[in-house]
């Protein structure tokens, strides 16, 4: 998965933030406005961004989720609800507003415990969310059969990253294949997300490794090489490089990606030290 910026929103009171009566003049409908209107635009003017913003809830605040999923569709790319389910109340709310809605390659995660009510409410959602099918959403519904309704707080955003960047994953499958196999699976996502998707650079160095593992070298060498130019700040892949060339005894290869791995490493750090020894040494290798 890509990088990501975490904000956490601390609550002051959380019944009068996150209790919502879908009465608009009530409180939440602050606590609402703050995170659209202040919180969104401060992260995105003052943090580098991507514009793929994904807002997760767990229990009450799933509701404010819900909230931004009907009234403002395209604020987040994602959204992660966890320890959720809908009565008859929010059923009408979400009816009167998804069926109106289309959304760009959004993304909706929603879990509960497999305990208490809320697995008859989040059945419930799950089949308004099938039955309206909105344009553009992307769902999955999950009940947690062995989980507590603390639990699924960190059952929610574990899974639910999984399922959105299930794509970013990359089977061994397309990887045997080799390297124009790997860098064209990525390409044909790039785009999907809604920002510029390139190899997680530990997916290449994962995939590499596999390759090499099949006696693969050469299909491994034209990975990591690729990787080189895309991470023009990485030490850890021309190391890499460095090492397969010498136990293929590649020496001047061997020597001038150890260089690289050597120049690109921080001052004084464990990979400056590992990489100026193995150029070194590389260099006084006959």
């Amino acid at each position: 998965m890509p990088p990501l910026i975490i904000v956490g929103v601390p609550n002051i009171d959380r019944g009068r933030d996150m209790n919502v009566t879908h009465n608009p003049n009530d409180s939440y409908t602050n606590f609402l406005k703050f995170i659209e209107t202040e919180l969104m635009e401060f992260v995105n003017q003052m943090y580098c961004t991507n514009n793929f913003d994904m807002l997760y809830g767990w229990s009450s605040a799933s509701n404010i989720n819900m909230q931004f999923l009907a009234k403002n569709p395209n604020l987040f790319d994602a959204h992660i609800q966890s320890g959720t389910g809908i009565g008859t109340k929010t059923a009408n709310f979400l009816s009167k507003h998804l069926v109106n809605n289309s959304y760009k390659n959004a993304y909706l995660y929603a879990n509960t415990e497999g305990t208490g009510l809320r697995p008859v409410g989040l059945k419930k959602y799950q089949n308004l969310i099938n039955d309206l099918s909105p344009e553009g959403l992307v769902w999955k519904f999950e009940l947690m059969d062995s989980s507590s309704h603390v639990n699924v707080i960190a059952d929610g955003i574990y899974r639910g990253l999984r399922f959105v960047f299930a794509e970013f994953y990359i089977s061994d499958t397309i990887v045997l294949e080799g390297a124009d196999s790997i860098i064209n699976y990525y390409k044909s996502i790039n785009g999907r997300y809604n920002f510029h998707t390139r190899i997680p650079e530990g997916a290449l160095m994962e995939s590499a490794g596999i390759l090499i593992q099949e006696e693969k070298s050469d299909e491994a060498i034209e990975l990591l090489k690729y990787g080189v130019d895309l991470y023009p700040n990485s030490a850890d892949i021309p190391g890499t490089l460095g090492e397969i060339c010498e136990y293929l005894g590649q020496k001047k290869k061997a020597s001038k990606y150890y260089r690289m791995a050597f120049q690109r490493s921080l001052s004084k750090s464990p990979a400056a030290m590992k990489y100026g020894y193995l150029h070194k040494k590389s260099m006084f290798t006959k």
